[in-house]
Formats: structure tokens, C-alpha cells, sequence
């Protein structure tokens, strides 16, 4: 895991990111309740309104986050200290929608560069607030490029040196923390943030960024995103597990209003993976060879 933390031309070039793909004017009431920049919601502090973010903010959250390690909390304590403090700073615990996507647009996105190839990633959602290794941050450099064993289960044109080829954008469906108490995985509380509404978010997500590209296509990470997603797709709900889907499935792909999708297991659960699967998933999305195909660093396999 990594404890590097952005510096400040980095946190510029990410914000400037977030702020090409999603101009002021096409933020829409729906796309910023779901981000919940007016954080109505009980934990939604991991997203920061990259409009208004800076710098010396977000160094800011970062330096007083470090500081409460120091104190012995309980969960809920701490939780409830973190976001009083981001509140208190108007911004949150990532540059953007969440520290992965924070880490894939630095990696992967020029906005001065032709958007051809947009992927947009699926997960499910976030850990507890505070409940992370590192202290809860905005600027730590964690993401898709610092964990080796998923590399193995990724395409490696995720990993490309040339940016825009292509463009990753990563997304949790379910945009918030879990409440500081609650378990890491497994079902999410009962009166979180519905499904229906994480729905109309990733709509509006897709709208807004899918005209700004030549091919977008989205892919799915684990069976809570496979469930919640199968009812947008295009032929109509699939009601069998992920693991049954790639069984019979051996990449094909869906769409979801056209675009095309592709659902796969979580990379975190390799006895999960289905090798054929994914080759011929991600050689129809052009996404080049799976990590398992390539000589990888040992570390990464």
C-alpha cells in the first residue's frame, strides 16, 4: 500500500480531471445529490466537490486527519471527529468521487489529449470511515496502480504508460463510507442510501461523461455490483450469480442503454476469476490481454 501523498501539481492535475469530464454547468441537481456535495447524508464525506476544492485545503484535512491517530477513539468517535472536520473544511476524504478514481485519472486521463476509450469501473463500495490502514485522507496515492494482486485480473491496457488508452474511470456504486461501525463487507445497513437512487446516479455519471468519448464501455467488479446493476441491463434483469454468468457467459457482453457491459468477479477473490472469461471479455472490448497472460512482477501475480 502506498504512503506517498499527492503533491501540489498533482492534486491540480487531478482536479483539473474531474473538472473536464464534469463541467459546472453538467453537474445536474440529481448527479450532485448523488455525490452529495450538500451532504444531507449521514456519511457521505468521501466525495469533495472538485469545483471548489484546493490545495491547501485538502492539505489541511490531511494534516488534522493524521493527528487523530494519536487519539485513542472508538469508532464511532473517530468517525464522528473525521467528518466534523472535513464539514468543517467543506471538502472530503478523496480529490473527487473516491481515492481509486482520484488514482486512475492521474494514471490514465490527459484532458488535453483526443477522449477516444472511456472504461468506467463498477465496484460496490467503500470501507467504514476510519477504519482504513492509513489515517482517513484525501492526498494518499492509493488506487488500482498500488494493488498489486488485482493487476493480475485487469487488462494491461489499464497500465498503459500513454494516457487515454484508455481512459479508466472508476466509480463505487454505493458513493458514501459505511458508517464507522459497520462491517467492511457483506450487506450494506438498512436505512443506508437506496439502490434505486445509486441507480439514478450511475445514469447520470454515464450521461454526462459517455458524449465525450468515441467508445465507452463499463465493467463490473463483484457479485453486490453484478446484483444491483442487473436490472439496467438492456434484455432485461438477470437473476443468476456472477460466477454462474461467467460459467455460461465466457464473455459475452451485455449493454446497458448501449453501452456496452461487461460483468466479471471481483479482482480481490482470484479462486473466483474465470480465465476464458475475461480473455475473450476483454479482447471484445479491445482492453488487450489479461495480467494473467502477461510476465508480470512477482509481486503482482
Amino acid at each position: 500500500m502506498s504512503t506517498r501523498i499527492y503533491n501540489q501539481n498533482e492534486v491540480d492535475q487531478i482536479l483539473e480531471c474531474y473538472r473536464n469530464l464534469f463541467p459546472e454547468g453538467e453537474i445536474t441537481p440529481a448527479l450532485a445529490a448523488y455525490w452529495d456535495f450538500g451532504r444531507r447524508r449521514v456519511w457521505s464525506d468521501i466525495t469533495t466537490n472538485f469545483h471548489t476544492a484546493r490545495y491547501t485545503t485538502l492539505l489541511d484535512l490531511h494534516s488534522r486527519s493524521c493527528e487523530i491517530v494519536e487519539h485513542p477513539l472508538t469508532a464511532e468517535e473517530k468517525g464522528e471527529t473525521l467528518r466534523n472536520i472535513a464539514r468543517d473544511l467543506q471538502v472530503g476524504f478523496s480529490l473527487g468521487v473516491c481515492p481509486w478514481t482520484d488514482n486512475l485519472l492521474l494514471n490514465t486521463f490527459d484532458p488535453l489529449k483526443p477522449k477516444k476509450d472511456l472504461v468506467v469501473i463498477v465496484g460496490h463500495d467503500w470501507y467504514p470511515i476510519g477504519a482504513g490502514v492509513l489515517p482517513e485522507s484525501p492526498l494518499y496515492d492509493q488506487g488500482l496502480h498500488h494493488t498489486p494482486k488485482y493487476r493480475r485480473w485487469c487488462p494491461e491496457s489499464f497500465f498503459r504508460q500513454v494516457k487515454n488508452d484508455p481512459v479508466i474511470f472508476f466509480m463505487n456504486l454505493y458513493p458514501d463510507f459505511r458508517p464507522p461501525e459497520a462491517k467492511k463487507t457483506g450487506p450494506l445497513p438498512r436505512d443506508s442510501y437506496s439502490y434505486t437512487a445509486c441507480m439514478e446516479g450511475l445514469r447520470e455519471v454515464l450521461g454526462v461523461l459517455k458524449p465525450k468519448f468515441d467508445r465507452t464501455s463499463i465493467i463490473s467488479w463483484g457479485k453486490p455490483a453484478w446484483e444491483a446493476i442487473s436490472p439496467l441491463i438492456d434484455d432485461g434483469p438477470i437473476r443468476h450469480s456472477i460466477k454462474v454468468q461467467q460459467k455460461i457467459g465466457k464473455g459475452r457482453l451485455l449493454s446497458i442503454g448501449g453501452t456496452p457491459y461487461f460483468p466479471m468477479a471481483h479482482p480481490s477473490f482470484s479462486s473466483n476469476q474465470d480465465k476464458e472469461h475475461l480473455r475473450i471479455g476483454f479482447d471484445r472490448l479491445h482492453l488487450g490481454l489479461a495480467g494473467f497472460d502477461l510476465a508480470l512482477p512477482r509481486d503482482a501475480a
